[in-house]
């Protein structure tokens, strides 16, 4: 197809400067003007143009059509409006040749996304891209990925950066746990004042060839992303007991894209950006799919748990500097996320050193600091209030900062970042963590900020792990762990069975192998953590014994909320099964049957999706094998509620 192409367009050529020489060589012409001199003047400037469809017009009128003809006055006419619409419309045989490598460039300064809304495209084409990305991480206990909005950044107005923002967009919006992605142009951030995106990324150009060959564009560009859970990487991170539970995350991905697009495109540069936009989503959706399955996601939390924007101004000592503002926006416990930029030349630690020097002066304290070239860091705060500055990590090798000096060589400028932190007061934070400590309270949510709680928080965050009616591998641990610092080790130990027991019908042990281990250890006994649990284990963690004798059975169950059952293997290490009912966001798909099964270090992972019954009512079955006893199970959705029975019979040899 695009050999087939390439020659059309090499055809044309020949095809053009064949008539050409005709025309020059032709004495007598059928007269559109009043002799055959000026006639050949016009059908030569035709020509300069490269028109096709003004080389068809001479073919017929010019070089078939008789000089003893009628006279076609209209044709110049004709020939005149197709030769200005040559310049303005993108069509294959009206627009010139000469300039279809030009189409579509000046629609870089638009909005991204604010392309025609009709489109036409008889294109292939042949791309390969090189890749690589750098990230970090910085977690404590329990925090996880929060990644459902998401900010895409284009820092440039070239029509192929433009359109690769776009298409980004899109890709993005369709990642599973992305539910909102804002599409900015020309490197603006999102309004102020609004909840701060859970995802900044930061999209930019390098360097930038290409060939100007009509249809067939010969294309080489380097691209970055920065994304991340800021909009600047700092190479520092640092966790406290009162920081929010979200992981702190940055990747950087540079890509050099190569390709050939062969053919028509009314959008230039539409399917390089495509290709590109695809690789660019497939790297992040992989970051972020790793990132979730080892820390999680953040689940939905009550509205209260985000703060109110209240602004501020940034203190004198930094605000010489004239930093650029980025962003500012509320978060999570947090009542001011502000973002700014601004670069210095020469030395930057005396500056910086001046900055905190300064700072301290007004009643700030040092939290952390460090002074080494290329990764100078401070950390300052005063009451609920936190300022970062940093150098921020260069985009290397697409882009960088450079000042010119009053010497002769430029002087290398560094990139500083501040974000500027008000989080909830102390009583504030208690307030929402009460309300958290309340019925009805979410497991989940109380496990995510129980770091934060004070001494009677951490009390009632005790009765409610003990009155449990439903066991969870990383309440009975955090249980243990609380009687062993309340030096009451026999309930500890049981604790630490119960979540031994659970462990087995978890899909990643490796989550809570540590911790476990360090229970154990701290009970006087690592080697506790990995006993094989015994029968009484299973039974006392509220797992259900099935067996060729166990008669049938019905239990309740809400999304994520596990159905445990196991099988004592006289010859074997017992058997788990972890049956588990999730919810998607999709309507044909509401739900999804997910089943583990495992025996000592072999697991079986699968899930299934069901069907709605004709009562609107979802249903799924699954039938697993124990040696040889057949486990049915049904599972039905209550009727109103995100609820199901799951009903097990047993077939017995």
């Amino acid at each position: 197809m695009i050999m087939a192409l390439r020659v059309v367009l090499i055809g044309y050529v020949v095809f053009w400067a064949v008539l050409l020489v005709l025309c020059l060589r032709k004495r007598d012409f059928c007269p559109i003007f009043s002799d055959s001199r000026n006639t050949r003047q016009f059908w030569l400037a035709t020509f300069v143009l490269v028109n096709p469809v003004l080389t068809v017009l001479y073919l017929i009128f010019g070089q078939l059509r008789s000089p003893q003809a009628r006279p076609v006055r209209a044709v110049r006419d004709v020939a005149v409006v197709i030769a200005i619409a040559g310049f303005f419309l993108n069509i294959p045989g009206l627009t010139h040749v000469w300039m279809q490598p030009f189409m579509g460039r000046s629609a870089g300064s638009a909005e991204p996304g604010d392309e025609p809304a009709v489109t036409a495209r008889a294109a292939i084409i042949e791309a390969a891209n090189n890749n690589s990305a750098s990230s970090m991480t910085s977690s404590s206990d329990n925090n996880r990925l929060a990644c459902r909005r998401m900010a895409v950044i284009v820092e440039g107005e070239h029509p192929l950066l433009v359109r690769t923002g776009s298409a980004l967009a899109e890709r993005l919006e369709a990642i599973p746990a992305v539910e909102e992605v804002e599409l900015h142009a020309n490197g603006a951030f999102p309004p102020a004042g609004q909840r701060a995106p859970d995802v900044f990324v930061r999209l930019y150009l390098g360097n930038i060839q290409e060939t100007p060959i009509p249809y067939s564009l010969k294309l080489r560009a380097e691209i970055g992303a920065e994304v991340g859970q800021s909009p600047l990487a700092s190479t520092h991170h640092y966790r406290d007991t009162f920081m929010p539970p979200l992981l702190d995350f940055s990747t950087n991905i540079e890509l050099t894209h190569t390709s050939t697009t062969t053919g028509y495109e009314s959008v230039r540069y539409s399917m390089a950006a495509e290709n590109i936009a695809k690789e660019l989503s497939g790297q992040i959706a992989k970051a972020l799919d790793q990132w979730a399955d080892k820390h999680g996601l953040l689940p939905e939390l009550p509205a209260d748990v985000y703060g109110q924007y209240v602004p501020h101004e940034l203190p004198g000592p930094l605000a010489r500097f004239e930093p650029t503002l980025l962003g500012s926006y509320t978060g999570l416990l947090t009542r001011n996320e502000t973002y700014l930029q601004f670069s210095l030349t020469g030395e930057p630690a005396e500056s910086i050193r001046s900055v905190r020097d300064a700072m301290t002066d007004l009643g700030w304290k040092e939290l952390s600091s460090d002074w080494e070239p290329s990764r100078i860091d401070l950390r300052l705060e005063k009451d609920n209030r936190r300022i970062h500055v940093f150098q921020v990590r260069p985009r290397d090798p697409f882009s960088g900062v450079t000042v010119t000096s009053d010497r002769a060589q430029p002087a290398p400028a560094h990139l500083f970042g501040i974000a500027d932190t008000q989080s909830f007061s102390y009583d504030e934070r208690r307030v929402v963590l009460d309300g958290l400590l309340t019925q009805p309270y979410s497991l989940e949510h109380l496990m995510l900020f129980e770091r934060m709680f004070d001494k009677p928080q951490q009390e009632r965050w005790l009765e409610i792990l003990e009155s449990l009616p439903t066991r969870d591998v990383f309440a009975q641990i955090r249980l243990g762990e609380m009687y062993q610092r309340r030096d009451l080790p026999d309930k500890a130990a049981e604790a630490l069975k119960l979540a031994r027991a659970l462990l087995w019908a978890e899909q990643d042990k490796s989550r809570y192998q540590s911790r476990l281990k360090s229970l154990a250890k701290n009970l006087g006994d690592e080697d506790m953590a990995g006993v094989v649990p015994t029968r009484p284990d299973f039974l006392d963690a509220g797992f259900i014994e099935i067996e060729p004798a166990t008669d049938a059975f019905e239990i309740e169950v809400g999304v994520g909320e596990p159905a445990l059952m196991f099988y004592d293997d006289p010859e074997d290490e017992p058997l788990v099964l972890n049956i588990q009912i999730a919810s998607l966001p999709s309507d044909r798909d509401p739900y999804e049957f997910r089943r583990l099964q495992r025996q000592g270090g072999r697991s079986i992972y699968g899930t299934r999706t069901g069907f709605s019954q004709s009562n609107g009512l979802w249903h799924v079955e699954s039938q697993q094998h124990i040696n040889e006893t057949a486990v049915m199970i049904r599972v039905t959705q209550i009727e109103g509620q995100d609820r199901f029975k799951v009903s097990v019979t047993i077939s017995r040899p």
